[in-house]
């Protein structure tokens, strides 16, 4: 159901604002809004302290991303050196599955104040590791540059240092691309001008050394510039072969140090459990500062107001009487112009289903009432039936219930396990009645036993022998969840009509209009048709004059309610277009043939998988041997159906949820009831 929501104005001391904050974040029930204009009152200014707490949730952030990524690296570089000498040794702190959310009391969780000093030098450990992991970054991009300018002479014995002039002469050197020496050469051997030069040897590119009259170094450089000519400006005291292997060392040294600061920061692991729970700690008082800059304030009071449901009316009472003195406050319903936060309240079986409807879009809180109980119901029942193999089912509800408690998810987490586990219990039941076990026809076995024979016996029939009726089914379920649709539909505008009864007839009266004209109407006409199905189909006797008779009644009001809604006789005319939604319906109707489609498709790959490992094994004529290579492919064919077919299930039983069924009634567009300090990442606050 969704939550009737109060609303809270409450004014009270500015030196009681802390308290009074830590009071409402702690009841988890409380969320904080902007509080309407009132003369003679300002905002009050944040900004000094909403940049502060954002610099340390970055800076605390910004550890956690960082130990996360040398995680990575570590794990990386113990894989790559696993088989040298120097191996790099580094084990991950284990983290239990079910302790990835920290589950603290709140006493617990305010303490970490306390610990924002040690974990702040932790932040500024790891700071000054990755600065100087980007001055090593960019030491080695300096390094490779060199080196790939090196790499060319490295077959020139000559030193760079020794290129220079003279009084009358220059000496030079530079370098162009392999295969256009033999042009070079006779550029060179054909020039006049004086000078001597030497081609060394080289791969890609080819050194050369230049002499020449100072005078001349211009000629002599627009003789080798057609050939792509560079002149090097390298200068250094050693040979090129000699600077590689420098450059190599000090490479080698970059990459030792930045070894030695990976090791250093992986030792900082052990924080990560603290700093992810101080991150939390951080975003709550964000959420309070935020909060906080919602207030109306005067120079000694604030004004406040806030949204809370009204079955924690009494809680609330108790926590404000006791929190101060200080304090003056009034509970009452929100005013109707206002945007009013939606909470969805339901049981443990209902619950996991709300993260379907979350997906399309939240229930709004004066346009809808809550769809979940219904829609759980539909979305249970198609998604067994899309998988419909009793074996998977097995699999899915055990595996979910497995996985539930190794995890075990704190309140508001894990809903997807328990749909799927709960999914598992609906493929398991229409298994049983189509008697899908893993695709094998238990008739086929030739088995006798008691309990086969039994479990044969309770099989309701099997879609890939009776297609026909597996169609049929899923159609007529379509039927039913679209009548239910408008059924909602119907609920959904009389119960509009009457909240708005007292306050604004004409609206009443068009809200009681569209519920006959949209819902109640075609209630008749599909009541009809299921009258005169009944004789053409099963030849009861009578009901087909009762048909006729609901699919006019159902037309009329169409008609009717038109008429009204035109306020004139033309308004019947108009009518007359209403009557297209029928094919609307009907294609609605076929959409649910995809329940039909689905259910087939997971049986028929069962079945072909099973055939494959078959026919394996009679080919191969050893029994043993052929079981033996058939169990990796019936393992794998298997696993791989029941993802996709579980896959396919959540995804279609949703867009069935949400286009067909919710396309008849649902509003959606409601804005989620978000406490103060329920924000958080990494932690589970236990009150």
């Amino acid at each position: 159901m969704i939550a009737e929501m109060r609303k809270l104005y409450l004014v009270g001391h500015n030196s009681r604002k802390a308290k009074i904050l830590k009071a409402l974040y702690r009841s988890k029930f409380v969320e904080i809004v902007d509080t309407r204009d009132i003369e003679d009152t300002a905002l009050c200014d944040i900004s000094v302290n909403a940049e502060n707490i954002g610099e340390k949730i970055g800076k605390v952030s910004g550890a956690i991303n960082f130990i996360n990524s040398e995680k990575k690296e570590g794990l990386k570089l113990v894989k790559q050196t696993a088989k040298s000498e120097n191996k790099f040794v580094y084990k991950p702190i284990k983290v239990k599955i079910s302790e990835k959310t920290a589950t603290l009391k709140f006493d617990e969780f305010e303490s970490y104040a306390k610990k924002e000093s040690e974990l702040f030098e932790v932040c500024d450990s790891l700071e000054k590791i990755n600065s100087r992991y980007s001055e090593i970054a960019g030491q080695k991009t300096k390094l490779s540059t060199l080196k790939s300018q090196v790499e060319i002479f490295s077959k020139m014995p000559v030193k760079p240092s020794l290129f220079g002039e003279t009084d009358f002469t220059l000496s030079f050197f530079g370098y162009f691309p392999a295969q256009k020496r033999a042009q070079v050469e006779e550029a060179l051997n054909a020039s006049e001008l004086a000078f001597s030069y030497e081609i060394f040897e080289g791969e890609k590119y080819l050194p050369i050394a230049l002499v020449c009259f100072k005078e001349d170094v211009e000629k002599l450089t627009a003789v080798l510039q057609p050939f792509e000519f560079n002149r090097s400006t390298l200068d250094f005291e050693m040979t090129p072969e000699n600077k590689l292997a420098a450059i190599n060392g000090e490479m080698e040294n970059l990459n030792l140090e930045k070894r030695e600061l990976l090791g250093e920061s992986l030792a900082h692991e052990v924080y990560l459990k603290d700093l992810k729970i101080m991150f939390d700690f951080y975003l709550v008082e964000q959420a309070k500062i935020e909060a906080e800059g919602k207030f109306k304030n005067t120079d000694s009071v604030f004004v406040l107001e806030a949204f809370y449901p009204e079955m924690e009316e009494e809680k609330l009472k108790q926590i404000l009487d006791i929190v101060c003195d200080e304090i003056v406050y009034d509970l009452r319903d929100p005013d109707d112009d206002e945007e009013v936060p939606t909470l969805v309240v339901n049981n443990k079986l209902i619950k996991p289903f709300e993260s379907v409807t979350d997906m399309y879009s939240p229930p709004s809180y004066r346009g809808d009432f809550d769809p979940n109980p219904l829609m759980s119901f539909f979305y249970f029942l198609f998604f067994g039936m899309m998988i419909a193999d009793a074996g998977y089912g097995l699999l899915f509800a055990i595996g979910g219930f497995i996985l539930l408690k190794v995890t075990k998810p704190v309140p508001g987490k894990g809903k997807l396990i328990l749909i799927v586990t709960l999914g598992g219990i609906s493929t398991f039941i229409w298994g049983f009645l189509f008697g899908g076990w893993f695709g094998i026809d238990l008739e086929l076995l030739g088995i006798n036993s008691p309990f086969l024979e039994k479990l044969i016996s309770l099989n309701w029939f099997q879609p890939l022998s009776e297609p026909l009726l597996m169609l049929a089914l899923s159609l007529g379920l379509g039927v039913v969840q679209i009548i239910a649709g408008l059924i909602c539909n119907a609920y959904n505008l009389f119960r509009k009509a009457i909240k708005i009864a007292k306050k604004n007839k004409q609206k009443r009266d068009e809200y009681i209009v569209e519920a006959f004209a949209a819902s109640i109407s075609w209630l008749f006409i599909f009541l009809g048709i299921g009258f005169v199905a009944l004789e053409l189909l099963l030849k009861v006797s009578g009901t087909l004059y009762v048909g006729v008779a609901f699919i006019v009644i159902g037309a009329l009001t169409i008609l009717i309610c038109q008429a009204i809604k035109k306020k004139s006789a033309l308004g019947l005319l108009t009518g007359v277009a209403k009557f297209y939604d029928g094919v609307n319906y009907i294609s609605d109707i076929l959409s649910y043939a995809r329940l039909f489609g689905l259910g087939l498709a997971g049986g028929v790959v069962a079945m072909v998988v099973n055939m494959l490992c078959s026919v394996l094994i009679s080919m191969i004529g050893i029994v043993w041997l052929g079981a033996i290579i058939s169990i990796p492919i019936l393992i794998v064919g298997h696993a791989f159906n029941l993802f996709i077919s579980g896959l396919g299930a959540y995804v279609h039983d949703a867009r069935l949820q949400f286009i067909e069924f919710y396309g008849k009634f649902y509003e959606g567009g409601g804005r989620f009831f978000k406490p103060l300090g329920s924000n958080t990442k990494y932690t589970y606050i236990d009150m």
